[in-house]
This record gives C-alpha cells, structure tokens and sequence, in this order.
C-alpha cells in the first residue's frame, strides 16, 4: 500500500450480551482516518467517554495509556469491575 492509500480505523473491544451469555466483542468505528494521529487522538476521546454496556451502574473510570494506539479503560460497578479497549490499527485489507 502506498503512503496515499494507508488508513487507519478505531477497535473497540468490550463486553457484550448478559448473564453467563456475556462475551468479548471487537467493534470497528466505521469512521477510517488517512492518518495515524487523528485516529489517535479520537481513540483517546473515546477511552474517555465511550459508554460500554457493562457495567450497567458506572463508577470510577481508571484509563491506562498501553502504547501509542492502545487505551484499557477499568470501569467500576456496582456489583462487577469491567474493562473494554480501545485501539487504533491500520486497515491492510478488506475484502468483501
């Protein structure tokens, strides 16, 4: 791929269904940035304000920085500690 044609779109990994029906889910954003940096820094947003679906009562929000396109976000419940991640990756192909 070319310099022109690289792109980079936002992962989002999370916790999804309920019960012992729970599971790990990635998301894509359908958004794609033409450059790492933006993606970057809409990752970052997200950490910060993205409402995951569990826990359903949200307390303390603690997010870590793991690298340069990495966030893991703890969230405290209620009744359970939960996580997500966000992170950003370059698109090498996709096929339809």
């Amino acid at each position: 791929m070319t310099e022109r044609q690289r792109r980079w779109q936002i992962l989002i990994e999370e916790l999804m269904g309920g019960g012992q029906a729970m599971v790990w889910r990635p998301r894509l954003i359908e958004r794609t940035y033409p450059h790492p940096e933006p993606a970057r820094q809409a990752a970052y947003t997200l950490a910060h304000e993205h409402e995951p679906r569990h826990p359903f009562s949200k307390g303390r929000r603690t997010v870590l920085c793991v690298d340069e396109n990495s966030f893991l976000v703890v969230i405290e419940g209620a009744t359970i500690e939960a996580h997500f991640k966000v992170n950003v990756a370059e698109v090498v192909s996709v096929v339809d």
